[in-house]
């Protein structure tokens, strides 16, 4: 897979807060969904003692077509520092933590 936009990965908006979708990080990563479900599953794993950590990934779907109908697929939306978390693998960076053992992330998402 190719980035379809690799200056603009794709940001939503819902109640005023900005999420990315594990569909649209695949595809700009150019990984497989599996592979990013997995990662996020993995990363949810190792922070499940912090609880902010499991707000960075919302459990989400979305419907594939099949040969006999629709099937509904797993995906996760993310807010900003979930997205952080982890790209900061897809990237070679590794996260900080804080004080409090949190990711912390220094990047802005600008909304158009």
């Amino acid at each position: 897979m190719t980035p379809t936009n690799p200056l603009n990965p794709v940001v939503i908006v819902k109640n005023n807060e900005a999420f990315a979708n594990s569909r649209d990080v695949a595809e700009f990563f150019g990984k497989a969904h599996k592979n990013v479900i997995a990662d996020i599953r993995n990363a949810l794993e190792a922070f499940q003692a912090e609880i902010s950590a499991q707000s960075y990934f919302i459990e989400a779907s979305y419907e594939r077509r099949t040969g006999f109908g629709v099937r509904l697929e797993p995906a996760y939306d993310m807010t900003k520092d979930g997205f952080t978390l982890l790209v900061m693998g897809y990237t070679g960076s590794r996260p900080c933590s804080s004080s409090s053992g949190t990711s912390k992330s220094s990047t802005g998402w600008k909304l158009n």
